[in-house]
């Protein structure tokens, strides 16, 4: 029983989680793209020290470096590479929505199946107390001379035959 443990909702389930993370993962890489726009700074630092005693040149020297960096055109390329970010999230979301919605199928589905298979028990079990009451009624009606040998075998038959059913609806 620990192992198939009901879960509380279709959410929880594994599939679902996956697909879940891949419309994550298509937010983020959307989210990495727009990034691209934004403008960007670099800092550098350099620090020499010589031991060169010529007259004029400093013995030590320490660069201090700042570039600003501001994306104007590049070409489109971000922005196409924006839309397609764009479609991949919507892709990955209407897959999503179709796990769920398969998700949701496949447990009424399972619902039915038990709901049906519980109707077919209760059938075979009604077919056998039926067949049993033939079987005694054809006794008695062929201890009395009132019946044949050959209905007598019938009864017996068609009990067995709703005894295996009953077994099999069981199993079921």
């Amino acid at each position: 029983t620990a192992l198939c443990a009901p879960l509380e909702s279709v959410a929880q389930r594994p599939d679902q989680l996956v697909a879940r993370g891949r419309v994550a993962v298509a937010q983020r890489r959307h989210d990495n793209v727009w990034l691209q726009f934004l403008p960007t700074l670099n800092m550098a630092s350099n620090f020499n020290s010589t031991f060169n005693n010529a007259p004029n040149s400093p013995v030590t020297v320490w660069n201090i470096q700042g570039i600003l960096s501001v994306p104007l055109w590049e070409g489109g390329a971000r922005y196409g590479n924006l839309r397609a970010t764009e479609a991949q999230v919507e892709v990955s979301a209407m897959n999503a929505e179709g796990a769920r919605r398969n998700a949701v199928n496949e447990i009424r589905q399972a619902r039915r199946a038990v709901d049906v298979a519980g109707q077919a028990l209760d059938v075979a079990r009604a077919q056998r107390t039926h067949a049993e009451e033939v079987d005694r009624l054809q006794r008695i009606s062929f201890q009395e001379g009132r019946g044949t040998s050959l209905e007598l075998v019938t009864a017996a038959a068609t009990l067995r035959q709703a005894e295996l059913t009953l077994a099999q609806r069981e199993l079921e």
